[in-house]
């Protein structure tokens, strides 16, 4: 491994802080300025101020930050060093994220509300306009606003550049996903990453508005990746040798824990928009077998996993109509909350694997217990043995009020409830979690490459149903529909439960035969290089790299998709995509083997 440039860019850049001698929280920034970031240190310091993201003017003028306040989104604050004042910016129930500031003052972030391909840039109070998709990982430059943006329709990446004085807005195409950028001297450098290309850099003269594909850092028989760290006109990069899988696994998996989130404050803000249940319960799986698969980091994972369970646990709700981490991003109105039973079950699956494995404080183990029966108690009643399964409670808010649950919403709680079952030995947990296996087993279609195949939503969803079945409050009645095979993200959560249930379960149902289906199916869909949508890999459907298989799928034993995981997954949703910490994580594990 070679390290070609190494920054201390946290330490510079807190370095103007100190004047604010009163605020307890400038005294801790203070304490931090000559400290390399991301040291053990920085990361304990993080962690006690919900800190989520953070970055200095160029020459420490400004700076702005987020954190996160219990059951609240991440807060901007400005800070200004002449007068030493600190300013919150008006906050709403949106996710900003990705700021940067300049040394007059003027800053831009990305704003997240509902969708997580979306999201909408905003300069000094006032949203910029431009295309629909999502910005992300942008920087002020002179009179330019540089930003990542992304197009899911399209499946690309481009380099937008907003004028401040013309007001004019431009995209640059490029050939894969952006991971981050540089600046400096009218250029712009979009570091990129892909599975099929590998690390890739494209160089956009901002003078002449032309861009062209750079050679690759490092020779012909290297991979070089950007470091981990805040956004800054210098680059941490690294490199491996392209034999060097387990050396890539690693460093990508520790960099990602790094430069996003490293703290884990968004495990104290609220689950309105999902990002707890969606973005936390990744996270804290891979910190569950991080100290694992690399002891000897200096990333103090206990403690911050500790720390994100007890904000997990202060914030867990419990009501006549409510419980755990209820959600409005799914409801009728955006404002109703409701308790989804996924949306609980994904925070809970690694929190009960933290007590089963002897992480946490007993008296932690113990609530985690005590919620999880609460829990399971609670959806007791959205349970039909003789149908398929749960169902979305009748006369919610939602629009599939009264409907069975897609497997994978059914599964991940399977994932608990075995959990719950090897931690106390009921038996009541491990006949549901059988009952849920064979449900979803009933429902494969065996194909003559012996793979196995399944629908999103169990098949009594694609009958449809009358207004005199007196289903759905919401939706009274569904035409039939043709089924369509499962996506390969949401898939991964059916899987990762099939193996589970086969590790824990030796007289259960599922057998030594299924899971070789299920890595046929694997196979089934990655198609030369890239990887097809659905898990048939259906070839009408067009190819991407967003779709690389992750969750579960990484846990089979393949060894071509654990050598495109060490080339770098895509960063396309940064709001989402925890989940690829958990391929590297698994790649790595499977690695070792």
């Amino acid at each position: 491994m070679t390290t070609l440039v190494v920054t201390a860019t946290f330490g510079v850049a807190l370095a103007f802080l100190s004047k604010a001698q009163n605020d307890p929280l400038v005294v801790g920034l203070k304490a931090e300025v000559d400290k390399k970031y991301p040291d053990r240190e920085s990361f304990l310091f993080f962690e006690k101020y919900k800190i989520y993201q953070f970055k200095a003017s160029e020459h420490g003028k400004f700076a702005v930050f987020s954190r996160v306040s219990m059951g609240g989104q991440p807060t901007l604050y400005i800070y200004e060093n002449d007068r030493a004042a600190v300013r919150a910016l008006e906050g709403s129930n949106s996710i900003m994220f990705d700021p940067d500031i300049d040394d007059s003052g003027n800053y831009v972030f990305s704003k997240h509300t509902n969708l997580v391909s979306q999201s909408v840039l905003v300069y000094r109070d006032i949203d910029v306009g431009g295309r629909e998709g999502l910005y992300k990982n942008s920087i002020i430059y002179y009179n330019n606003i540089i930003s990542d943006f992304y197009d899911k329709k399209e499946d690309k990446s481009y380099i937008f550049v907003y004028d401040l004085e013309s007001k004019s807005k431009s995209y640059y195409s490029v050939d894969t996903y952006i991971d981050n950028f540089s600046v400096s001297k009218g250029e712009v450098v979009a570091y990129g990453m892909s599975v099929t290309g590998g690390p890739a850099r494209y160089v956009l003269d901002l003078r002449q508005g032309t861009v062209a594909k750079m050679p690759s850092v490092g020779n012909s028989s290297e991979d070089c990746f950007v470091g981990a760290g805040y956004r800054s006109i210098d680059i941490n990069s690294t490199c491996f040798k392209k034999e060097d899988v387990r050396g890539r696994l690693a460093y990508l998996l520790s960099r990602e824990i790094r430069q996003k989130d490293p703290a884990l404050a968004l495990a104290c803000s609220s689950n309105d928009l999902g990002r707890v249940s969606w973005n936390v319960a990744y996270r804290l799986m891979v910190l569950a077998e991080y100290r694992k698969l690399i002891p000897e980091s200096e990333i103090p994972v206990a403690t911050i996993a500790s720390a994100a369970v007890d904000c997990l646990l202060a914030n867990y709700e419990k009501t006549r109509t409510l419980i755990g981490w209820s959600t409005r991003k799914y409801a009728l109105d955006r404002k109703e909350p409701l308790a989804l039973l996924v949306d609980n079950a994904m925070p809970l699956y690694p929190m009960l694997k933290m007590a089963r494995d002897g992480w946490l404080e007993e008296s932690q183990k113990e609530k985690i217990i005590e919620i999880s029966k609460e829990i399971f108690d609670f959806y007791e009643p959205d349970y039909r043995k003789s149908a398929d399964g749960y169902i979305f409670r009748k006369g919610i808010k939602f629009w599939a009020d009264g409907v069975v649950l897609p497997f994978n919403q059914q599964n991940i709680f399977g994932l608990d409830l075995l959990e719950m079952y090897l931690i106390t030995g009921d038996t009541r947990y491990r006949d549901r979690v059988i009952e849920l296996a064979e449900n979803f087993k009933a429902s494969w279609t065996l194909t003559d490459e012996n793979s196995a195949l399944w629908n999103y939503w169990p098949k009594e969803y694609y009958r449809g149903w009358r207004k005199e079945d007196d289903i759905s409050v919401n939706t009274p009645s569904l035409d039939a529909s043709e089924p369509r095979y499962e996506d390969t993200s949401h898939s991964g959560i059916n899987v990762k439960f099939m193996l589970e249930v086969y590790k824990n379960l030796p007289d259960g149902p599922v057998s030594a035969n299924d899971i070789r289906l299920l890595a046929n199916t694997l196979k089934r869909f990655q198609i030369g290089d890239s990887y097809s949508c659905f898990i048939d890999g259906n070839r009408d459907e067009k190819l991407s790299d967003r779709c690389v298989p992750s969750f579960g799928w990484t846990e089979l034993d393949n060894e071509k998709l654990r050598e495109q995981i060490a080339r770098g997954l895509p960063e396309v949703m940064p709001l989402f995509e925890s989940e690829w910490s958990i391929a590297y994580a698994a790649a790595l594990a499977q690695q070792g083997k």
